[in-house]
């Protein structure tokens, strides 16, 4: 009863503590997050500092074994790892006293807490082991791979050492051979046909001397085939010199054909001209596909597709071919060749063939290739 009246008087009773406003709530509730927050930074530094240690001793520890690598390549990468995996495995204890990653972020903070930060660099301790072990492992495994590389070509050099000299790498191999291709016949260069050429720079270049002159003889392109850069008179008679000392068939003088600039400015301009035709020729055949493709489509009705062939396209194409056929008609030829084979489609995807007017447009192709010849 006395208790009852003091509380209806407002005050507390007797024996009991005065209960804590929401306010002084609040602020023991802020006060135990921010101890928390403390001592979770706390443990973060410590991890960092933990971390950082030991990246100096790895450092120095790859320093080490890459000081003793040159003698022994594997034994001690082993050897290291082993010790490694060692100290990894008595460290799992600490890390396995860790809290889950699933658990929330108040029972992390208490928990570093409690432990002073001291199981979080356990842990970043063992997951740094773990690293410096796999790396590790990995120069191992590169180290025997050069090893046997190395004994590889030891091996290689001791069976034929004339073709594959003592101390040459990958690259160095691979450079040789390229330099002894040509670049035009992709052929490997015989030395009696090998004729090298100095660029203003100082780089060299080796050619067959015969596929070269033959290539300027024939195009009218006095110059370098790989940079374009103009071959001077004294590199076209040294031509003529290797070309003449090779033995082969006589040929023109490609000194010679370098000062005949007419007859090779005539020759540029019809071969320009040709070029041209062609060209207009190819335009009409891809008007012929696009008619088979409208005709597969169901865009345009057989009946129709074959009166434009035959009304437009085709009497172009006829009148074209035949300039192509008098001027040049091996070219003729093969361009014929390339045209069927675009129309007709690749292997596995051909041209679709409906109501036969693909084949259709095929065999007014040929009748006019046979009308020329």
């Amino acid at each position: 009863d006395h208790a009852g009246r003091e509380a209806g008087a407002g005050r507390a009773p007797r024996g009991l503590a005065p209960r804590r406003s929401t306010t002084e709530q609040d602020g023991s509730a802020i006060t135990l997050a921010q101890r928390a927050a403390a001592s979770a930074n706390e443990a973060a530094r410590s991890k960092r500092h933990a971390r950082r240690t030991k990246r100096s001793k790895s450092a120095k520890r790859r320093k080490v074994e890459r000081d003793a690598s040159s003698s022994s390549s594997s034994g001690q990468a082993n050897d290291s790892t082993a010790s490694c995996n060692q100290e990894r495995d008595g460290l799992g204890e600490w890390a396995g006293s860790s809290s889950s990653s699933s658990a929330s972020a108040a029972t992390v903070a208490v928990t570093a807490r409690a432990a002073s930060g001291s199981e979080a660099v356990k842990v970043a301790v063992a997951e740094d082991l773990d690293s410096e072990a796999k790396r590790v492992a990995r120069e191992a495994k590169k180290e025997r791979k050069r090893a046997k590389r190395d004994l590889k070509k030891q091996k290689k050099a001791k069976a034929n050492p004339q073709s594959s000299p003592e101390g040459m790498t990958a690259a160095q191999e691979e450079e040789e051979e390229e330099e002894d291709l040509d670049p035009i016949t992709r052929d490997r260069i015989q030395d009696s046909f090998r004729f090298t050429l100095t660029r203003p720079n100082g780089t060299k270049a080796a050619f067959d001397a015969v596929a070269l002159a033959d290539y300027m003889l024939a195009s009218g392109d006095f110059s370098d085939p790989l940079t374009r850069i103009a071959l001077s008179e004294a590199d076209l008679n040294r031509l003529d010199q290797v070309v003449k000392g090779t033995g082969v068939s006589e040929r023109a003088s490609v000194l010679g054909a370098s000062r005949d600039k007419r007859r090779y400015k005539e020759a540029k301009s019809d071969w320009d001209a040709i070029i041209g035709l062609e060209r207009l020729i190819g335009e009409q055949v891809c008007s012929m596909l696009e008619l088979i493709e409208a005709v597969n489509a169901e865009d345009l009705d057989p009946e129709d597709a074959e009166e434009q062939l035959v009304g437009e396209i085709l009497p172009e194409f006829q009148h074209n071919y035949n300039l192509l056929a008098r001027n040049d008609s091996s070219f003729a030829d093969q361009c014929l060749s390339q045209y069927a084979t675009f129309l007709s489609g690749p292997p596995n995807r051909a041209t679709g063939n409906r109501a036969g007017f693909r084949n259709f447009v095929l065999n007014m192709v040929r009748v006019v290739h046979r009308q020329h010849t």
